[in-house]
């Protein structure tokens, strides 16, 4: 019994989500968002960060 090959691809959307477009017609990739969203978002990855770095950081200590 042979095992079918499954063929992972990439979604694609139809239509950009924003009207803005880069200089060769393709959607950009660059999204505007306000600076209170910007700030809580920049909050958690700081703060996943700052885990990584310690559990790290504890890793080299055990060593």
């Amino acid at each position: 019994m042979k095992k079918e090959k499954t063929i992972l691809r990439r979604a694609v959307p139809s239509q950009p989500k924003s009207g803005e477009t880069s200089a060769n017609g393709k959607p950009s990739g660059i999204r505007s968002t306000s600076k209170e969203e910007f700030e809580k978002v920049k909050r958690k990855v700081f703060t996943l960060h700052d885990g990584l770095f310690r559990r790290l950081a504890e890793h080299d200590r055990q060593r």
